[in-house]
């Protein structure tokens, strides 16, 4: 006996090393295929750019183009194509990128429709190609991270382990796109997740290494060239220390500004599918005396580093390409904001370089405050002051600004969530009630009622009689039983169980159960929407004097019944979520399943 135990425990372990294998194989060969992603994605890139922008060779971007009038329309055009490609085609509205992932993290399971990847390419290579003022690595976590949910869903993986591989997959994507593996386990494990728990760590970071290598065979160029920079006096630390306190309120601004013209555009009458298109044509007009704002600005960030702009030219591009970037993503195109805030904060930070040094002869190279700069306006932008820190140090192949850099970034992170409290990623979220840090802190608070209503519950007419719902509840086992009008209008609750109680002491006679239900029924009875959670559920059954062993769903808009709740569904949900938290939490054996996989 002791012999057999031995050898099931044995086996166990044997098999639950042999699941850990299979998965970190999994997340390396996802890594792998979103470098080769990645890349493609480059060229999609570059082909959309010479489409829209083939007939223009020789623009010289150092220059106005008011010469050249007709490249306003390009963006135009671009934004026109996107518009109708959502309208006719995706048949919906284009969503936020990354903060879709992190809905499907906290609300669906981790589960994206693969089909979004194709949408997603598409639409976003057509908006930057043509001039849209918006960066790659958006679509390109977006991209990812649809990906690595569709593997996950055909091999069965569990919950716990599907959010990692989409967090593994939306980390690879950007590694892939910037050639920086740190950077993207950092942004997957900083904002996707938001924990630094070891292991999964080492995951991400398997994933995003072999992205990166899997890129660096087909492009081993960076994206943004950096030159090389001289050692900085130690009088820099202070100085960048300012920069950051400076540069936060641009991104805030342009948190502000995306979101904000955003909600100002949905709501403004006229084609969905042409408000892109006129956004395209405003950021083609600002291109016209600022060309550098077109597209996603990787080349002119070689230009701010490599020094050869004046000073008035990058006080103003900051905030042509904040509001460029507004204008793109506001209207309906697609893309991400990393490289616009890349930009943004080169440009900030190349003019307070450059001011500095007029005021300080030895106060470093402007290039080098670019730099800085570049991680000041991410990291307040994005609310990743990690990712912003190995940006810029990946950038430059050394850490030799390590001390600048971090100085900037704590105090730019700092003034900004003073500023406003949510990163341009959480927004969105907040916009639909969702908190992350409720979440985790009570499970029920990302489960929404319209995932866990009963639907077939039966239900009564207002006129139908006592005797007729006491046959029905002696034949469906249910004694609640909602009373709902023919139009769908909920009416109230009949609770069977109350009346017979109600009945013991009195005498029911023949005229009593010919009564109709809407004589006896309880009108004033909690109800819930179905895009409530079940923490709001808890809360108002907390609240409530007494409550049924159901609580009836109704539509928030028309009044119109949709279902039940059950009782002891809440009382489950809570179990099975609970449980799959203490699992994240303690990284159980992979063999073993969670309960709440659904």
């Amino acid at each position: 006996m002791r012999y057999a135990q031995q050898l099931r425990r044995s086996w166990r372990v044997s098999a639950t090393l042999d699941e850990r294998v299979a998965f970190a194989l999994l997340v390396a060969v996802i890594g792998g295929g979103m470098g080769l992603v990645a890349v493609g994605f480059r060229v999609m890139l570059r082909a959309a750019n010479e489409l829209f922008f083939g007939r223009f060779h020789g623009l010289n971007l150092t220059a106005t183009l008011f010469d050249h009038p007709e490249v306003a329309l390009v963006p135009a055009a671009g934004g026109l194509l996107v518009g109708l490609y959502f309208q006719y085609v995706v048949r919906r509205p284009p969503g936020h990128g990354v903060s879709e992932v992190m809905v499907a993290l906290e609300t669906r399971g981790s589960r994206l429709p693969w089909i979004t990847s194709v949408h997603t390419a598409i639409a976003s290579s057509v908006t930057i190609g043509s001039g849209g003022s918006a960066g790659p690595e958006g679509p390109i976590i977006q991209i990812g991270a649809a990906l690595a949910s569709g593997a996950g869903q055909m091999f069965r993986i569990s919950a716990v382990r599907l959010r990692l591989l989409v967090a593994c997959g939306a980390g690879a994507g950007l590694a892939g796109m910037y050639h920086a593996p740190l950077t993207g386990a950092a942004f997957a494990a900083e904002v996707l997740l938001e924990e630094l728990e070891p292991r999964s760590f080492s995951l991400l970071a398997l994933a995003t290494v072999s992205a990166s290598a899997v890129a660096g065979q087909f492009a081993v160029e960076r994206p943004v060239p950096v030159p090389p920079l001289p050692q900085s006096p130690w009088q820099a630390v202070p100085l960048n220390l300012v920069l950051g306190l400076l540069a936060a309120p641009l991104g805030v601004l342009l948190i502000v500004l995306v979101h904000g013209f955003g909600n100002r555009v949905e709501h403004t009458r006229g084609p969905r599918w042409l408000k892109p298109a006129i956004g395209g044509l405003v950021v083609g007009l600002i291109g016209l005396g600022l060309p550098r704002v077109l597209g996603s600005s990787e080349n002119s960030i070689g230009d701010v580093l490599g020094g050869r702009l004046d000073v008035w030219l990058l006080l103003a591009l900051p905030f042509a390409k904040v509001v460029a970037t507004s204008i793109t993503l506001g209207s309906g195109a697609t893309g991400g904001v990393f490289t616009p805030s890349l930009f943004t904060g080169a440009a900030f930070g190349g003019a307070f370089g450059l001011i500095a040094h007029n005021v300080w002869g030895d106060a470093g190279p402007s290039s080098a405050y670019a730099l800085v700069g570049m991680g000041t306006v991410v990291a307040a932008t994005v609310n990743a002051p990690l990712t912003a820190v190995l940006l810029v140090c990946e950038f430059t192949s050394n850490f030799t600004l390590l001390p600048e850099v971090v100085a900037a970034v704590a105090a730019s992170v700092i003034v900004a969530r003073q500023l406003q409290a949510d990163s341009i990623y959480t927004l969105p979220l907040h916009h639909l009630g969702i908190d992350r840090a409720l979440m985790r802190r009570n499970p029920l608070a990302g489960i929404l009622v319209r995932d866990r209503l009963t639907t077939d519950w039966p239900t009564l007419r207002p006129d139908a009689t006592l005797a007729a719902a006491v046959a029905l509840a002696h034949k469906t086992g249910k004694t609640c039983l909602p009373v709902v009008r023919e139009d769908g209008l909920f009416e109230g609750v009949l609770n069977i169980g109350a009346l017979a109680l109600e009945a013991q002491g009195a005498g029911v006679d023949e005229d009593d159960t010919r009564r109709p239900v809407r004589e006896l029924i309880t009108k004033d009875v909690p109800v819930v929407s179905p895009d409530a959670t079940l923490h709001d559920v808890a809360l108002l059954v907390g609240s409530a004097d007494f409550f049924h062993t159901i609580i009836p769903v109704v539509s928030r808009e028309d009044g119109r019944y949709q279902g039940v709740l059950e009782r002891v569904v809440i009382l489950r949900s809570y179990s099975a979520v609970s449980r799959l938290q203490r699992l994240r939490g303690r990284r159980p054996e992979p063999g073993r399943r969670s309960v709440a996989t659904s």
